[in-house]
């Protein structure tokens, strides 16, 4: 059970990392450094903000990671097919999933 835990610790902690990378990756290059807005820079930030709070409680930064992905699908249902939304909002509620299992699983 040990080592499920530590697995689950550090899978989410990666994963977490892994969004924030993507997406400040992914804002930056869209439009550069110089020209990104603040709109499109504070979707990372908040990511960053969520993982912070995540690294020390997991069970609340697991519960913000599944408010954000519901958030997202709530924003966009009527604009995205079915698809869109697990490839978009799926790595969050995985991220907050395994934040939550690793709290409990212990």
């Amino acid at each position: 059970m040990e080592k499920i835990s530590a697995f689950l610790n550090w899978a989410s902690r990666v994963m977490g990392i892994a969004l924030v990378v993507f997406y400040m990756i992914f804002v930056f290059t869209a439009h550069g450094i110089a020209y990104t807005s603040l709109m499109e820079s504070i979707i990372w930030l908040v990511l960053l903000v969520i993982l912070i709070i995540a690294w020390r409680w997991q069970g609340v930064g697991g519960i913000l990671y599944l408010l954000l992905a519901l958030l997202y699908i709530v924003m966009t249902l009527e604009n995205l097919s079915a698809l869109s939304l697990l490839i978009t909002c799926g790595p969050l509620a995985l991220t907050g999933l395994l934040f939550i299992m690793s709290k409990y699983i212990k």
